[in-house]
């Protein structure tokens, strides 16, 4: 018995269902997790190294009913990736294309281990441009030490080194998402047919 009473059993299902709720999604976000790895599929690559989104391993879309984010990254299995087919640079950008044709307000968040390979065609220098021209905001995270090469390719990464560190960066991510709105144009118009006036600060052209 623990304090007050408490069994082990009682007291591990309390941390479980606070772990399940702690840092939880908000109602109308859906969380889905893209592996670094490319599928083999007979005639899917091209002389140019074309990037598809459906070549790389995903899960489902997860809701807030699965849990909060912690408990999301430690009970989703993810497949075993050697670091010499590990892609990362291209798996963001497949990402990226992915939550920009949902219609919905999107971020892309990278998870960096320690001293991370990337045998990806596209670099990451490359996929930042795509995603800022997509209009989607990428948020790079390290669970550990990251060579400064790295951390300067991708802009900066933010270092997770403890609970506390993990709550304030999915705050960032979620403060990311309450800003965005995406306006549709009832009608049909041509690209070049929309522009910007001075007074729209804010607003960015999607492309």
């Amino acid at each position: 018995m623990g304090r007050g009473g408490e069994t082990a059993a009682g007291a591990l299902a309390r941390r479980r269902a606070h772990l399940k709720t702690d840092m939880r999604l908000e109602a109308d976000q859906i969380l889905r997790f893209v592996w670094p790895l490319q599928e083999e599929v007979e005639g899917a690559g091209d002389e140019r190294g074309a990037v598809r989104p459906s070549l790389f391993r995903h899960s489902r879309g997860l809701s807030p009913d699965y849990g909060g984010v912690l408990w999301l990254l430690a009970v989703v299995d993810q497949p075993v990736v050697s670091p010499q087919k590990q892609r990362l640079a291209d798996g963001v950008a497949a990402a990226g294309l992915t939550a920009e044709v949902s219609g919905r307000r999107r971020a892309v968040v990278l998870i960096l281990g320690e001293d991370p390979a990337d045998a990806s065609r596209l670099s990451p220098q490359a996929v930042r441009g795509y995603l800022d021209d997509l209009g989607v905001p990428l948020h790079v995270w390290a669970v550990g030490r990251v060579p400064d090469a790295v951390a300067a390719a991708w802009g900066g990464v933010r270092q997770m080194s403890s609970k506390r560190a993990l709550r304030r960066a999915v705050k960032t991510v979620s403060k990311s998402l309450d800003r965005q709105r995406i306006v549709w144009l009832d009608g049909l118009f041509l690209p070049q047919e929309v522009v910007l006036t001075g007074e729209a600060d804010d607003l960015h052209l999607l492309r």
